[in-house]
């Protein structure tokens, strides 16, 4: 036990110092993304239970012992990820650079390489889902359950749709012009997260609510680290990039990592919960020798995969598949009324209220005002449709003062792509398919709903400045030549279900364990099969989920038939929904690609990325 901690502790201390772990762990758990962290922090709540977290990034919020921030902020212990009003300064700039993943080749994308992962780098935006989701979705638990469960976190992190200390709301003119435009169409205001308004979502919008206390970031690097840290019991590891789970046959016995320098293992009863994030868990299942035949195969003979050639591979031709994020794009408009505040600017008296007076001001919030909702029929599909409402102009009208923009998503695409190795080893996240407008319905879908929600502005005296006119087909050629936009809403790739049928496409069980394996359970937006509002809070209460099956897993020792493993369905081919360009406004090709957003430095240009904010 001593040699264990030890390890672990030096390991915190001093990141760059590599040894094994000689004694063994109940659960590891791969990345402390919020899932990762709420499933650690349960746990852990049992003495007996060892728990090691492997984060291959570094440390965040100064509850993990992170200090990158600005000066201004040093005075008071804050980093940049504390404080809300430096979320547009820090993914996206040069600065944070190595607080993103960088093992994904031919995109650009800002995906979190640090303690929290995406919690602690979004814009903390915090919903609960209408209960419908889960039941629609084949969700493997109720919406009794979800909702319980969610309770139980809220006993652990704040949430709150009033993010400034003194009670008040700041940049509210556009919130404003927007409310009393959705108003003019029949939208009513509503608390967002209230059950009834969340269970009947359409034409409905309010403010936005995050998970914030005390005017700073409460997400799980604070509010699940913090009290966990203080147990012997849970270390976490970090600059710790997990290359493969060790196994016989489908049980896991430990994981290997920074480049095969470190190992550490499973007890007898032990669990792996991989919580790396939609993209990247795939990949470390591939990489230990679980998932498509066609990915395994094309690894087996390359030394730079030893994980693949352990053991025989399990097939599970579900990983990496179904990979989808939300459709999304951004138009600007202009106002009379509208003061636009731009936080990359960071005013003096803003900064000023917020060290000076209780993390009160404008840095209280990230920037998200408003919330809005429309659901929809489109070519005989439900679509669901969402406003966020910032408040200044997207890309080349980001310097006007009387701009805001109205993000605009489509949170339940129909389009996919799978995520794979190409022949060289290199991991793409779009190997095949496309995420964005793969079908003329998507792309139609957001086309009309841009259309309605540039209606009700006109309508209301704002300039659509985007496009070169405010009329439906004007509308309709600007978002198609806008999209492919990379939202960072991933979710599906290693999807857990309650359909056991011989037709199903499920990569994971009802237990949420990878099918083929017997103690590899997934906790993160993987296991999500469709998209719905930003998943964040979802990925929380996952965790959560994950935690109980994975406590009762440890308590019996994986024995009973209960825990027998479970082989995925072997459909002969698994086919990504078509592309279909079947309007003068769709292109043969869907490329996802970068748009400059403020303060935000790219380094040096990859082919074709396109990339924007994941709020």
């Amino acid at each position: 036990m001593f040699v264990r901690w030890a390890c672990a502790l030096l390991a915190i201390a001093a990141s760059s110092v590599i040894c094994d772990a000689q004694s063994t762990y109940d659960a590891i758990i791969v990345g402390s993304g919020p899932g990762g962290l709420v499933a650690a922090e349960y746990l852990s709540r049992d003495p007996s239970v060892s728990v090691l977290i492997l984060e291959a990034g570094l440390k965040s919020l100064a509850a993990t012992g992170g200090t990158a921030g600005p000066d201004y902020a040093k005075s008071q212990g804050l980093t940049a990820f504390d404080i809300p009003g430096e979320y547009d300064n820090t993914i996206y700039t040069r600065d944070y650079a190595q607080y993103r993943v960088d093992w994904i080749s031919g995109t650009s994308m800002y995906l979190g390489k640090l303690v929290g992962g995406c919690s602690s780098i979004n814009a903390a935006l915090y919903f609960r889902p209408p209960n419908e989701y889960v039941t629609q979705m084949q969700w493997p638990f109720s919406a009794e359950s979800m909702m319980s469960k969610m309770d139980e976190n809220e006993k652990i992190h704040s949430h709150t749709d009033q993010p400034s200390t003194d009670g008040q709301w700041y940049t509210q003119e556009g919130y404003k012009i927007v409310s009393k435009a959705f108003s003019a169409q029949g939208h009513r205001e509503v608390t967002i997260n209230d059950a009834s308004a969340r269970n009947s979502k359409d034409k409905t919008f309010g403010h936005a609510p995050y998970s914030f206390k005390n005017g700073k970031r409460d997400t799980p690097a604070n509010a699940f680290w913090a009290p966990m840290s203080k147990r012997s019991n849970v270390q976490l590891m970090t600059e710790a990039k997990v290359d493969y789970v060790l196994r016989t046959g489908g049980k896991a016995t430990g994981v290997v990592y920074n480049g095969g320098n470190a190992k550490a293992l499973l007890s007898s009863r032990g669990t792996v919960i991989m919580a790396a994030g939609a993209i990247s868990t795939p990949k470390v299942l591939i990489q230990s020798g679980i998932g498509p035949s066609e990915q395994l195969n094309l690894l087996k003979g390359n030394n730079k995969f030893p994980g693949v050639a352990q053991a025989d591979g399990i097939t599970n031709p579900y990983v990496g598949r179904n990979l989808f994020d939300t459709n999304v794009v951004f138009p600007s408009f202009s106002h009379p009324d509208m003061k636009s505040f731009r936080y990359g600017d960071r005013a003096s008296w803003a900064i000023d209220q917020y060290m000076n007076k209780n993390a009160s001001g404008p840095f209280s919030s990230p920037g998200p005002t408003l919330i809005g909702y429309e659901n929809f029929e489109v070519q005989g599909r439900m679509y669901e449709f969402q406003t966020t409402v910032l408040t200044r102009g997207f890309g080349e009208y980001t310097a006007r003062n009387d701009a805001l923009t109205t993000s605009l998503y489509v949170n339940n695409p129909e389009s996919r792509a799978a995520s794979g190795f190409d022949k060289n080893g290199n991991w793409y996240a779009f190997k095949e398919g496309t995420p964005y407008f793969g079908t003329n319905r998507d792309l139609v879908a957001l086309q009309t709903y841009t259309s309605r929600v540039v209606g009700a502005m006109t309508a209301q005296g704002a300039t659509f400045l985007s496009g070169s006119g405010s009329d439906a087909d004007s509308v309709a050629k600007w978002v198609a030549s806008n999209r492919g936009l990379i939202a960072h809403h991933f979710g599906g790739s290693c999807y857990a279900s309650s359909d056991s049928s011989a037709g199903s496409k499920r990569c994971a069980d009802e237990k949420m364990r990878v099918l083929g394996t017997s103690n590899v359970f997934v906790a993160d937006a993987s296991a999500m099969r469709d998209g719905t509002v930003n998943p964040y809070g979802f990925i929380m209460y996952m965790g959560r989920e994950v935690a109980e099956l994975v406590s009762s897993y440890i308590s019996t020792g994986g024995a009973g038939d209960a825990w027998a493993t479970q082989q995925p369905s072997q459909v002969m081919a698994y086919s990504l929904p078509p592309t279909s360009p079947t309007s003068p406004e769709v292109a043969s090709v869907f490329i996802p690609s970068m748009i400059v957003w403020p303060s935000m430095e790219i380094p040096a240009p990859l082919p074709t990325p396109r990339c924007t904010l994941n709020v």
